[in-house]
Parts: C-alpha cells; sequence; structure tokens
C-alpha cells in the first residue's frame, strides 16, 4: 500500500491536476483483507469438525455413542452465546469511541 501511494505521488497529483487511482489502493486492501481471512475461516469450519471426530472417537472407546453429537452440540451452543456476548459487548463499545470522537 505504502508503495503504491509513493507510486501515486506526483507532482500532477499533488497539484490536483490529476487524481490519484483509488482503485488501485481499495484493491490492493481489500485483497490483504481476505487473505487474512482465510485462517480464521478455516477455524470456524474446522472446529466443529475436529471436536465432532475426537469426540466420537472417545465415544467410541467408553461406549457412548452420542457423546460426539453432543459435544459438537454443547460446542455449538457455547459458541452462539460467545458470539452474542461478544457483539453486544463490541457494539457498545464502537458507540463509545463515536461519542468519545464526536465530543472530542
Amino acid at each position: 500500500m505504502i508503495k503504491e501511494a509513493r507510486r501515486q505521488m506526483t507532482p500532477d497529483v499533488i497539484n490536483r491536476v490529476v487524481k490519484p487511482d483509488y482503485s488501485r489502493c481499495v484493491a490492493i486492501v481489500t485483497a490483504a483483507g481476505q487473505r487474512e481471512m482465510i485462517k480464521p475461516g478455516l477455524l470456524a469450519v474446522l472446529s466443529p469438525i475436529t471436536i465432532s471426530l475426537i469426540f466420537k472417537y472417545l465415544g467410541e472407546l467408553t461406549g457412548q455413542e452420542l457423546l460426539g453429537p453432543k459435544a459438537v452440540c454443547s460446542f455449538l451452543m457455547f459458541t452462539t452465546a460467545t458470539g452474542i456476548l461478544m457483539a453486544l459487548f463490541l457494539n457498545n463499545g464502537g458507540g463509545a469511541w463515536d461519542n468519545t470522537k464526536k465530543y472530542c
């Protein structure tokens, strides 16, 4: 991003004769953002599958055939409740930061 901004800093752009290429900067940031979201996305998809397989195997060893589905169900309920609480906290925190910004 810095290289692109420096590349676009020509005398014409500085003197406002020519507009900078905003779309190139947006494309760079979008591609980087999508690349950074691969690991969290895989974590969200693979966590329930991994827990299901681990507890299914443990359930077969201990004679509890429903241990895998029970573990996945409790995992999903816990993560949903945690997600709701995080959404509430972050929403209030964001509102507080916005009000502080407007106050300053």
